[in-house]
């Protein structure tokens, strides 16, 4: 018979499909299957290794910082939570676990429940939520035994992240509101900024899994309430990082000015503090904000100066080719044709050293474009019709129907009619499934053909 799987303070094992108190191990706590609420989690079963594997998906790299790759995009890469005590990978677990049974053959309950917090944090960041939620139990039990009310809601915290990690998240918000209740209590800022934080992170992934449609309400409303108080309070404690995290959540919520303006405050913090990543991050927002307010030479010299950073300061191939795709595409909008040719032929040449399809798709497609208005047509059909091969990895349906449209455009020019119905097939159903007005499109001889007049004519 296989030996059963004990966790590593010995008070549990694993049946197979669940964590159990182990034989003679006393313990009363509430098991993992206690937890799970119907209703409140992603999968309604209670196997934690598919539901971890869920959120794991969902959140495909739960690192607990922010991440100079895809730092654009709406839903972080990674969940965003500040720790109440700072735990590295980079140092082996083997230590963490040997302070822990010092500290038991010192009899002393508070290094132990430290110790316990730690190995906690550890199994996060590995992302064994089963291993770090029995870890953390054992630390609140140890805590509350030892009447430590500060440690014990740090534990809470730590918990309550565990348990919004897998799925159940009025749980989580159950214990980040008893320990805000706690922390209010014995008045220790640093703690209260970080319960006030994790609620704001809560509310905010909460409803965009459950409601994307209801984005804004009510949960985002919450959700900025509490990264407000959590700035007021970093502010007071003249916590750098801190405020640079809050603000970094609060202006999601702005637009135009109001959100150039706390971009530029990130900006400020993060260069006081010497924060090279943080500061690419923002330098990249600051970017985006002066292209969607038209300020294309403000954005060129925002976007060369996040690229220089990472250049410098990161080995981060494809942090640096997606700002360059940034500086690109602005050149070309800014009509510098001849420099954005340039750019987008280095692009692709790194895009295909980087097997980066996406990028290379982009090049390819608006290399096209350079070439056709440069009037080399045969040159302009070959790069768009390469493009056309990997367009799946095109995120934007207004550029894959400018696409499809000039391939029809070429097929028709060439009298090749099963081309052509093909490519305006494919071009209408992605102008009518994603409502793009005949405006929206920038192609350079659409003019000469009554492109409406054939799509209607394929229906």
């Amino acid at each position: 018979m296989t030996d059963p799987v004990i966790s590593p303070d010995g008070k549990h094992m694993w049946t197979g499909s669940e964590w159990i108190p182990a034989p003679g191990s006393n313990n009363t706590s509430v098991s993992f299957q206690d937890s799970v609420v119907t209703g409140d989690v992603i999968i309604m079963n209670n196997n934690i290794d598919d539901i971890s594997k869920a959120i794991i998906k969902l959140f495909p790299s739960t690192i607990f910082n922010r991440v100079l790759n895809g730092p654009t995009q709406r839903v972080p890469s990674g969940v965003e939570l500040i720790d109440v005590m700072d735990v590295s990978l980079d140092i082996p677990k083997n230590s963490y676990i040997n302070k822990l049974e010092e500290a038991k053959s010192s009899s002393d309950s508070k290094a132990v429940a430290s110790s316990l917090f730690n190995l906690g944090v550890y199994s996060r960041l590995e992302e064994n939520f089963v291993e770090a939620k029995i870890y953390f139990e054992d630390c609140i039990d140890l805590y509350k035994t030892i009447g430590d009310e500060e440690g014990m809601t740090k534990s809470a915290v730590g918990l309550g992240t565990i348990l919004f990690l897998t799925g159940c998240y009025n749980e989580a918000e159950k214990l980040y509101k008893d320990s805000l209740d706690i922390a209010l209590t014995i008045e220790d800022k640093s703690l209260l900024a970080a319960v006030y934080y994790n609620l704001g992170i809560l509310h905010k992934y909460s409803e965009m899994i459950f409601e994307p449609d209801n984005f804004w309400v009510p949960q985002q409303e919450w959700a900025k309430d509490n990264w407000g108080e959590c700035l007021k309070i970093f502010r007071e404690i003249n916590d750098i990082s801190g405020q640079i995290d809050s603000l970094f959540q609060l202006a999601e919520f702005e637009f135009g000015t109001s959100a150039e303006s706390m971009y530029g405050e990130i900006l400020s913090l993060s260069s006081e503090v010497r924060d090279q990543r943080n500061k690419a991050n923002a330098l990249l927002k600051l970017g985006e904000i002066s292209e969607w307010l038209d300020k294309r030479i403000e954005a060129d010299s925002y976007y060369k100066k996040c690229y220089h950073i990472i250049n410098m300061n990161f080995d981060d191939k494809i942090s640096e080719l997606a700002v360059s795709s940034k500086i690109a595409s602005n050149c070309y909008k800014m009509g510098e044709l001849e420099e954005a040719q340039q750019l987008y032929l280095d692009l692709l040449h790194t895009s295909r050293q980087l097997n980066d399809v996406k990028h290379e798709a982009y090049s390819l497609f608006y290399l096209g474009k350079i070439a056709n208005h440069n009037s080399s047509f045969e040159e302009a059909k070959r790069l768009l019709q390469e493009c056309y091969a990997i367009s799946t990895e095109i995120d934007n349906p207004t550029i894959t129907a400018e696409l499809l449209i000039q391939l029809g455009i070429f097929a028709l020019e060439n009298e090749d009619e099963e081309e052509k119905q093909k490519y305006f097939h494919e071009a209408q159903y992605d102008i009518s499934t994603n409502n793009i007005t005949l405006e929206e499109l920038e192609i350079e001889n659409v003019g000469q053909y009554e492109i409406w007049d054939l799509f209607n004519s394929l229906l």
